[in-house]
């Protein structure tokens, strides 16, 4: 099945936001499909696995692209300094906005969700939305009140393997039966505070919200 590309207005400026802060290589390697972008490298293998599949941002690999720039550019800036060490943001595996300008940040987990994964998740929540933020500003594209944004448009959604996490997924499970999501306690502190929505999928819940994705 062909892969869907996001075609909208509003994930095209965020392309065009990354694009202007990399070269045209680094760039390109920055976007790629949800089933490369929620490859697990210690274990060798994909959360995603289905078809259809999407193309989306790897915050993950724009971070690395960011926080060697800075680096460079600290050294430069601070030439007598040692062992300057450098700084990668925490970034999600992936995002995408939709026609709405909603936007999704994607996190995948090859575990089992537990409280120490979970406090890794909400590490890399907030540390997603400060690199994106501060990349529409450095591109010329910034937003007058981020964090009023965040709270009506953005949602974070943690994938997690349904093998490996089964009690949970019954209960996305249920939930998504009654048109409801799936949220760990620990984690509904965050909505209407830091973003829109926090919610849990299996790799099944991602692969309708990808067909339904527009």
């Amino acid at each position: 099945m062909k892969m869907k590309t996001i075609q909208n207005e509003h994930y095209k400026k965020l392309c065009s936001a990354i694009a202007s802060y990399c070269s045209e290589e680094e760039a390109a390697n920055c976007f790629a499909a949800m089933k490369d972008a929620s490859y697990d490298d210690e274990n060798k293998t994909s959360v995603y696995e289905f078809d259809p599949d999407m193309e989306v941002l790897k915050l993950d690999d724009f971070s690395q692209i960011l926080g060697a720039a800075h680096h460079k550019a600290i050294k430069s800036k601070y030439p007598d300094e040692r062992g300057l060490q450098q700084h990668t943001p925490s970034a999600v595996d992936a995002v995408c906005i939709d026609e709405n300008n909603n936007w999704y940040l994607i996190e995948f987990k090859n575990q089992k969700i537990d409280s120490k994964v979970l406090g890794s998740v909400k590490k890399k929540m907030l540390s997603s939305l400060w690199l994106l933020f501060h990349t529409y500003s450095l591109s010329g594209n910034g937003m007058d009140d981020i964090t009023k944004f965040a709270r009506e448009k953005v949602t974070y959604i943690l994938v997690c393997s349904r093998a490996k996490n089964r009690s949970d997924a019954m209960l996305i499970h249920q939930k998504e039966e009654k048109g409801e999501h799936y949220t760990p306690n620990s984690l509904y502190g965050y909505i209407d505070y830091y973003f829109k929505d926090v919610y849990v999928y299996t790799e099944a819940e991602l692969r309708s919200f990808i067909a339904k994705f527009r």
